[in-house]
């Protein structure tokens, strides 16, 4: 993870040469401190006096590492706190986690005497259960497709008696955001229409919502986190005051002084006004407020950002029928606001706006605005602004065919490195994705299940790795404006099916989605639900789980027991014929519940041996890297029962024993934090330990503001400090410092490498998919010459071992059964390992083959033939002929069993790398001159300076400082790592 230490401000050679007084929160090197031995020491000027930060830098005073860690100690660290109730059950890892998992509870149990994990059908009743499916391949028992509800009941299970029986099951549920209930907000002016509204939740969790009513001004409800009203009436008042209902043009924004920034185009007596607006904590308003256009023409949309300087972005329409949208930029960090971009800058001129979005790209610190025009046709026009407020990307049009003039909205997708731009056209919501650095069309789809829009921009909240958009549609009536809600992923694809909020009461207006302080789902918008006038309600959305309810009978199934998990039973009579029923139900279709394994134990518990379960946690969310890690626990061990916990902060491979309530400190920074409990049930416990839930907070050594950045990495590595000892040495009061414990610094489209143990090289780097269906995730394609029932060959890149690609038509095609995958690009496959899967008996799927690439998936080029051994083990091989090839196919000639079958369970393609490294690059205030560079590495790696973006490179060697005279201006700093068979665990540069 690159982190920038920008807060040194000066470096001078005694503390005599401080001034007298300094920048508040700013940094100051004394190079020779007679305090600290004659050593290099850090102040900090708190507004008053300087403070020492550490005894020397350079290591001339031989205590610096205690005291540094003091003050790492003393700080306050960027925390998490991940908290596990085991309703939704997607953090447990079913593969390593053996205990009885349950809704709400992980827990062990006594030696079961039987034993169901659906491997096959043998004790599935199949005729007398109803709507169910067996899928023996991944071992569960789950709802047929198209079905809410289901029974499965199994065959008799062998007991030469039975009087007492505990059931132990393994169920995963999955949960559906569902629609909860309204709450009216609207309780004054009756007789006016309530309409346009904007809500954002503040620094304190109080919830703001803002909404206009026609002939009296703008209104808020402000309620605290539990709910109380804080504030309820006008905030503006004027009778001639009408909002524009078609104009959908309000916007929000918190500053870091917790004062709002609303946004908005009012009309009074025909004239089109767009105002900011400002209101203090209190409710009380915020001086006078900017007009920012005024026009007897139609103006309706405007858009508001708050950057991390506290400055304020307002994208607003100037006059439609003139054609022109501006910008202006507000210093909003001190009581009086002042335009910090002082001239008015026309973002696209000459085109006619609809609808504006102001999105943020981090990576490259930007502002990009976005607008719907239709001048020359329906577009996204859309344009790039640094900080200063220079253009750097001028007008871009996108394009869309047919498409409503008031609808789009947009996100920045850190992960994707993406602009992901929602709009409407023909009856259908568009995803577009544009290259944040061109803003050019990436990519371009269609949410399918999406309903006709009419009106207003596509509300979005990012929940997750999903975007909630709330939409209004006709099609539920004609006459009727209903508000939807979708859940889809960046590519489109539905993860929370779509939802009705407003119900089919005519004329619903302005849908604004956003997450209430604790977490609920919301969406405000106007309604007719309470008379003849639009008012403003809430819908609320909640997570609703599937269920899984169990039966006993010991009996052959005359009698039944509700039998719940872990729970034991004693039936009225012995009884020798036993059998399970269990009722399954799911909230939506697709959310059907799964029974992975259930176990039988027979007999009065107190006659069972005792038994030890383990249960693990998959990865966690938490503070990267993760330094630290204190875990609490709800357990129930009042009948004897032991639970022993260990926390890892890397994924599991070093377990450090966690006693509830103490902090565990690990030797090493990763990421990648899991949990695990081993569950003892003794011989003599009453009854089995119980976690109901636990949490764990993370803390990182890496604190969240960059003074605390700078104290930590002192602290981190002896390179670190001598980083910033060379480059104070130099008068070099800028830097960075990248130990690679992440990707986030690393240009990933210009880099190729792998990482090993913290290091950069080049080597072998996996590239296959792990493919959820056969074009998903994008871009990649797998296609087969055929398949049995569903086992496509995409299976073979699904990351499981259980799954598989499976056919055997006969006569084979010519040349064997075949399937490829499209990679999206050219790759040099020089390796690969295949597993293939059991047929029959001892008699696998896969003997010889070949394999082929291909650039056009016409012509293709056989790479390697091999023989495969008939063995169920992942087999090596190094590609005979290798080349950069986008489609890759692999032909099956022959099996173990028949000649025309074919089974591979996994098929996993290597690339080679050559271990060039490039960073992000760093966008500074001035061009550098002069850089000084530093590293751990092994071998004799080469390095590189660019200043121009990476355009041009200069060679630079280790410790010395650099003039950069021979390089084009420019001040896009980046470097570059050429590993060769060498590798480099750190690297630091820095500059003046």
């Amino acid at each position: 993870m690159k982190k920038t230490l920008d807060h040194i401000y000066a470096v001078v050679e005694h503390a005599a040469d401080l001034p007298a007084s300094g920048v508040p929160d700013k940094l100051y090197v004394v190079r020779t401190d007679e305090t600290a031995g004659g050593g290099t020491i850090l102040y900090h000027f708190d507004g008053s006096k300087y403070n020492p930060m550490s005894g020397g830098i350079g290591g001339s005073d031989p205590s610096l590492n205690g005291r540094v860690t003091a003050i790492e100690n003393a700080m306050t660290t960027a925390t998490h706190v991940f908290k596990e109730d085991f309703i939704s059950q997607n953090r447990i890892d079913f593969a390593k986690t053996d205990a009885s998992v349950g809704t709400g509870y992980v827990r062990t149990d006594r030696l079961a005497s039987f034993q169901e994990d659906y491997s096959t059908t043998n004790y599935v009743d199949i005729a007398n259960s109803t709507n169910i499916s067996v899928d023996t391949a991944n071992k569960k028992l789950a709802l047929a497709a198209g079905n809410l509800s289901g029974v499965a009941l199994s065959k008799s299970i062998p007991t030469t008696g039975t009087k007492y029986a505990t059931l132990s099951a393994s169920v995963r549920h999955k949960e559906e955001l569902a629609f909860s209930g309204h709450t009216k907000l609207s309780q004054s002016y009756p007789q006016s229409w309530h309409m346009g509204t904007a809500v954002v939740v503040d620094r304190s969790s109080r919830t703001w919502h803002f909404w206009f009513i026609s002939s009296v001004g703008i209104y808020l409800r402000c309620t605290n986190e539990d709910g109380k009203i804080a504030y309820d009436g006008l905030v503006l008042q004027s009778t001639d005051f009408v909002y524009h209902a078609n104009g959908y043009s309000s916007s929000i924004a918190v500053d870091y002084s917790n004062r709002i920034w609303l946004s908005a185009v009012v009309c009074s007596a025909s004239v089109y006004r767009s105002i900011l607006y400002g209101f203090n904590p209190d409710f009380t308003s915020v001086g006078s407020w900017p007009l920012l256009s005024n026009s007897s023409n139609y103006v309706g949309f405007t858009s508001l950002y708050l950057d991390r300087y506290d400055h304020l972005w307002v994208y607003y329409g100037a006059n439609v029928n003139s054609a022109y949208n501006n910008f202006q930029v507000y210093d909003v960090s001190q009581k009086d606001i002042s335009l910090h971009v002082t001239q008015t800058e026309r973002v696209h001129g000459g085109i006619t706006m609809g609808a504006v979005k102001i999105v943020y790209d981090s990576t490259r610190d930007r502002m990009i605005f976005l607008g719907h025009g239709t001048g020359g046709g329906h577009a996204i026009r859309s344009s790039a602004w640094s900080i200063s407020g220079a253009q750097l990307v001028s007008s871009v049009s996108i394009s869309l065919s047919s498409a409503t003039v008031h609808s789009i909205n947009a996100v920045y997708d850190a992960k994707l490195d993406r602009i992901i731009v929602f709009s409407f056209s023909s009856g259908k919501i568009h995803i577009v994705h544009l290259n944040p650095q061109t803003l050019t069309q990436v990519w371009a789809g269609v949410i399918n299940d999406s309903l006709n829009c009419v009106d207003a921009p596509i509300s979005v909240l990012i929940s997750g790795d999903a975007f909630m958009l709330a939409y209004s549609t006709t099609a539920d009536s004609a006459q009727s404006r209903t508000i939807h809600v979708i859940g889809v992923d960046a590519y489109g694809v539905t993860v929370v099916p779509d939802m009705l909020a407003s119900g089919n009461i005519s004329n619903h207006y302005h849908p604004t989605i956003y997450r209430s302080p604790n977490g609920t789902i919301k969406v405000a918008y106007s309604t007719l639900r309470y008379g003849t006038t639009l008012m403003i309600e809430d819908a609320s959305y909640q997570n609703v789980s599937s269920t899984v309810e169990f039966h006993l009978s010991n009996d052959g199934g005359t009698t039944w027991r509700a039998a719940l998990s872990d729970q034991q039973i004693e039936f009225p009579t012995v009884g020798s014929q036993l059998r399970i029923r269990a009722a399954l139900k799911a909230p939506q279709l697709g959310f059907s519940p799964e029974i992975l394994s259930y176990s039988i134990t027979e007999g009065n518990n107190s006659t069972n041996p005792g038994t030890t379960r383990t249960f693990i946690s998959t990865s966690l969310p938490s503070v990267s890297p993760v330094g630290k890690a204190v875990l609490a626990a709800d357990t129930d061990v009042s009948g004897g029962g032991i639970i022993e916990w260990y926390v890892a902060n890397d994924g599991g491979y070093n377990w450090k024993p966690a006693i509830p309530g103490q902090t565990v400190s690990f030797p090493d920074l990763n990421s990648d934090l899991r949990v695990k409990a081993i569950l003892h049930y003794p011989i003599l416990a009453s009854k089995p330990p119980v976690i109901t839930g636990y949490n764990v907070a993370s803390y990182s050594s890496i604190v969240q503001s960059d003074l605390d950045t700078l104290q930590q990495n002192l602290a981190l590595t002896n390179f670190k400090v001598d980083t910033l000892s060379a480059a104070s040495k130099n008068n070099m009061v800028r830097m960075f410092i990248d130990a690679f414990n992440d990707d986030s610094g690393i240009d990933a489209a210009r880099s190729s490498f792998v990482t090993i143990n913290g290091t950069v090289r080049g080597g072998l780097r996996d590239i296959s998919p792990k493919m959820t269906g056969p074009s998903t995730p994008a871009p990649f394609v797998v296609k087969q010459s055929g398949q049995y029932s569903s086992y496509a060959g995409w299976y073979m890149f699904d990351d499981s071992d259980t799954s598989y690609w499976y056919t055997y038509t006969a006569p084979k095609p010519a040349g064997g059964h075949w399937a490829s995958i499209d990679l999206g690009r050219s790759c040099n496959i020089v390796s690969f390992r295949i597993m293939p899967g059991n047929i029959s008996g001892g008699s696998n799927g896969l003997k010889d083959f070949e394999l082929y690439g291909s650039n056009d998936e016409s012509a293709w080029t056989q790479i390697h033939k091999a023989t495969n051994p008939n063995n169920l083990v992942y087999n090596n091989y190094v590609v005979s002929n290798p080349g950069f090839y986008r489609y890759y196919r692999l032909n099956v000639l022959t099996s173990y069993f028949q000649p025309d079958n074919a089974l591979i369970t996994s098929l996993v393609l290597q690339e080679g790398v050559d271990g060039t490294v490039v960073s992000k690059a760093e966008h500074l205030p001035i061009q550098p001159s002069f850089v000084i560079l530093t590293a751990v590495d092994t071998g004799n790696p080469k390095y590189y300076i660019s200043r121009d973006d990476g355009m041009s490179w200069m060679e630079v060697a280790k410790g010395k400082t650099t003039s950069l005279a021979g390089l084009p201006a420019g001040s896009r700093l980046r470097y570059k790592i050429e590993t060769g068979n060498d590798s480099v665990q750190a690297i630091g540069v820095a500059w003046r």
